[in-house]
């Protein structure tokens, strides 16, 4: 087939003003890109996601890229063979940009996911509406545009197709209800020649004159539409329509618009036509159907435990119609109503909101009976306040819910409040008061049911806590069965990332990578950072139990990634500590310090339950001792020991900060030692087992003899060292960044007064024909420096401010290659 066949490059090449407002999002798709990770830059119609992708084409060169329309293709086939003749499959080329616009025309291709993964050195940058589902995506949502920025775009539109540029009061009129969509906004700017005011009379007039046209039930069913804010789903609107039927004609009459997501909206300058269709008591009536349609979503909301994620995310668009539902209702309506707006708020993330929702709700209860509407809208407050972290409200929330449960009776109810009691227990480290709530819950509800599985999660958590993990596995294999029994995907991931958990503990590390593996995949699949964040920690403390802090820390990096889309600062706090302690053992120690002092500023003003600033600050007496840096070691430590509450694993890492301490201090004393070793081998969390590789470390210094290291002898090409005469060479020949960057260091030997190389000169020694953002160059510079140490020169490395040098003291120079002491070649 020929290459003029396809469509290489878009048809339209974007205007500047596409790209207003998008800065950020181009310097993160960038910083986003990697090898072998797909990335899909995921958003409406519209949005803008070809036009930043084509800015990102555009920033390479022309032989390094390449773009794939998608957009006329129909079947993976035709994608393969269009990405046969735009890509060479030849690696030695290094990195190139692939680009394929439009993934969602093709839809989920096996195929196309199989010839990505077997060229790994691509980088690949999709655009689609949905996730493309290749294989290890990540996503990238393309939000609207900002409302100045949208005002900003509709203003240079305007100027250019109509010569004049409306006042910015008139563009923010004009962009109102676009939602930012850059397309909609260029759309209404260029082909709107009056003013606001005379168009929407316009639309108006138009509306009046449709409504003419229509049939009796599609008025009536329009009328019944102008109870809501405009946006519901397509089920909420045939609830009040009464017939799908009555959607299509006022669709085709241009009175409400349906989106590729299943959602109808009453333009807004159409509604006040819609709500004067119908009598005040036919509008009161509307509203109680709405109210009803609400509290039986409620119900399945409640009911469903395990698919409340994917419920409450379907009702996001709807909120703001089940708020308006809520001071329309009355009684035990209007808690059934708060109930579900809450539940969607907790789980999309608003939870100031959704307190602020449910305490009105209560408040004009106050006095009425228990009823189990109540119950429930009091756990689902318990929860935001536990999100918060608020947890003497959230308690206290949980203990009403309790109370009101055991006057009316009901078992089910009763497990929920317990189970609500047991997750703020958790979150404050309480694990017997947690305990007693989950065996109390289990005693009284029945086998096979939502709150059953969801007690047994908390019994898991709490021997999780307690370094439990046989234990744990009991209860999460009865949750997992539950969950693939019944098909819920999000609790059989939560199971499978325990699970992975639980392996951990007890030293199953290919189990646990197993399982960590599963849950990973299932959240990426779906767009749920938290979890993904959670599964990426758990999978670096897999790889440092390996010995590999290398990968330990690209996982860190990835999960910080993820939980900077979560907005958790206290999973950010925890995630940048452990990444602090990995860059302490590869020698990165002002990387470490950086890093630890970010979770210091994280972590302030957290709960004192949560405990992530004493972990902070046990991280960094570690990190001063290394340096040599004791008064600060100390005192570190001392406020650790103040903030730190009596949490098993938080006691741990401090046991592990002052043995590390007391050894820095007296390296001789064989009581420190002794302390040491002890504390070194006790450990049973992956955080204090972390703490505990840089103690080690500073053991295996102290037994090392003095003159051991003197000996160290390196080749000035840095193609092989030994570290004793009688030692065998370390041949690096086939190793070319290593040998490049350890020549290097060797040059800088003949220079004794030298500050070493900067971390970004040792980069460009060891790829000198490689470009790459400054982190990622890091990086490899601290795998580098990483494995030479592992390789034998651990105390011949030196970190000298912002780089490396080899100490004068304990190296020097050997002969050359090509002297006849050099070492034979490997075998």
């Amino acid at each position: 087939m020929a290459r003029s066949v396809f469509p290489l490059v878009p048809r339209l090449t974007p205007a500047p003003a596409s790209l207003l407002g998008r800065g950020h999002d181009l310097a993160s798709i960038h910083d986003a890109l990697a090898p072998g990770t797909p990335l899909t830059l995921v958003g409406p119609a519209g949005v803008g996601k070809t036009a930043l992708a084509r800015a990102t084409y555009d920033g390479w060169a022309e032989s390094r890229r390449a773009w794939a329309d998608l957009q006329t293709i129909g079947d993976p086939a035709s994608v393969l063979d269009l990405l046969g003749h735009l890509v060479t499959d030849d690696p030695r080329e290094g990195h190139r940009l692939v680009v394929l616009d439009g993934c969602e025309r093709v839809g989920p291709a096996p195929a196309i996911a199989r010839w990505l993964e077997a060229r790994p050195w691509l980088l690949v940058l999709a655009t689609s509406r949905v996730s493309s589902r290749l294989a290890g995506e990540a996503t990238y949502p393309i939000a609207g545009l900002a409302t100045p920025d949208a005002v900003a775009l509709y203003r240079s539109v305007s100027r250019r197709s109509r010569g004049r540029a409306p006042s910015r009061e008139e563009a923010a009129l004009g962009v109102a209800g676009l939602e930012g969509n850059p397309l909609a906004i260029a759309l209404a700017a260029s082909r709107t020649g009056v003013t606001t005011g005379a168009r929407e009379s316009a639309v108006v007039r138009a509306g009046r004159a449709s409504l003419v046209c229509a049939t009796p039930a599609a008025r009536r069913a329009y009328g019944r539409l102008g109870v809501t804010t405009g946006v519901v789903r397509e089920e909420t609107a045939r609830a009040l329509a009464g017939t799908g039927y009555a959607l299509d004609e006022l669709e085709d009459l241009g009175l409400i618009e349906r989106s590729g997501t299943g959602l109808v909206a009453i333009p807004g300058a159409l509604r006040p036509l819609a709500a004067g269709l119908l009598s005040d008591a036919e509008r009161a009536g509307a509203e109680r159907e709405l109210v009803a349609h609400f509290a039986s979503v409620g119900e399945s909301l409640n009911e469903h435990a395990g698919d409340r994620a994917r419920l409450a995310a379907s009702l996001a668009t709807e909120i703001d119609t089940v708020l308006r539902a809520v001071e329309h209702a009355e009684g035990v309506a209007r808690l059934a109503c708060a109930r579900v707006a809450v539940g969607a708020l907790l789980h999309v993330g608003p939870y100031r909101r959704g307190l602020r929702v449910a305490a009105e709700a209560l408040a004009q209860e106050e006095g009425a009976p228990p009823c189990p509407a109540r119950v429930h809208l009091e756990i689902l407050r318990a929860s935001l306040e536990t999100c918060l972290g608020r947890l003497p409200e959230a308690e206290a929330a949980g203990r009403r819910a309790l109370t009101d449960a055991r006057a009316l009776a009901e078992p089910t109810c009763v497990a929920d409040a317990l189970d609500a009691l047991a997750l703020v227990a958790l979150r404050a480290h309480d694990l017997d008061a947690a305990a007693a709530h989950v065996e109390e819950g289990l005693s009284v509800t029945g086998a096979a049911q939502p709150v059953r599985v969801s007690l047994l999660g908390r019994r898991a958590r709490v021997h999780l806590e307690r370094l439990e993990g046989a234990e744990a596995r009991d209860a999460l294999i009865e949750v997992l069965a539950f969950a693939r029994h019944h098909g819920n995907e999000a609790s059989a991931a939560v199971s499978e990332l325990n699970l992975g958990v639980a392996a951990l503990i007890d030293g199953d590390l290919e189990e646990g990578e197993l399982r960590l593996q599963a849950g990973l995949r299932y959240y990426r699949a779906t767009g749920y950072p938290r979890g993904e964040a959670y599964c990426l920690h758990d999978l670096a403390s897999i790889a440092l139990e390996r010995g590999d802090p290398s990968e330990a820390s690209a996982l860190l990096v990835d999960a910080l990634d993820a939980a900077r889309r979560v907005g958790e600062r206290h999973m950010e706090s925890k995630l940048r500590v452990l990444l602090g302690l990995v860059y302490a053992d590869m020698g990165a120690l002002d990387e470490a310090r950086v890093e630890l002092e970010r979770a210091l500023l994280l972590s302030r003003g957290e709960a004192p339950q949560l405990n992530f600033a004493a972990h902070a600050l046990a991280a960094r007496s570690i990190l001063a001792a290394s340096r040599g840096e004791m008064e600060e070691s100390a005192r570190s430590l001392a406020e650790a020991r103040e903030l730190a509450p009596d949490a098993a694993r938080l006691q741990e890492v401090l046991a592990v900060a002052a043995a590390h301490l007391a050894l820095a201090r007296s390296p001789n004393s064989a009581s420190a030692r002794d302390r040491a070793e002890r504390v070194r081998d006790a450990p049973g969390s992956s955080d204090a087992r972390c703490a505990a590789r840089a103690l080690a470390r500073l053991l295996e210094d102290a037994a090392r003899p003095a003159a051991a290291a003197a000996a160290i002898e390196v080749a000035p090409d840095g193609s092989w060292f030994r570290t004793g005469p009688d030692e065998p060479h370390v041949d690096l020949r086939r190793r070319k960044a290593l040998r490049a960057v350890l020549a290097g260091l060797a040059r800088e030997l003949r220079e004794p007064q030298t500050e070493g190389l900067t971390v970004l000169e040792l980069f460009a020694i060891g790829w000198p024909s490689e470009l790459a953002h400054p982190d990622a160059a890091a990086q490899r510079v601290y795998t580098a420096i990483w494995s030479l140490r592992r390789l034998g020169l651990e105390g011949a490395l030196a970190r000298i401010g912002d780089g490396y040098r080899l100490e004068p003291g304990l190296v020097r120079l050997g002969p050359s290659r090509r002297d006849r002491n050099a070492p034979p070649h490997p075998q």
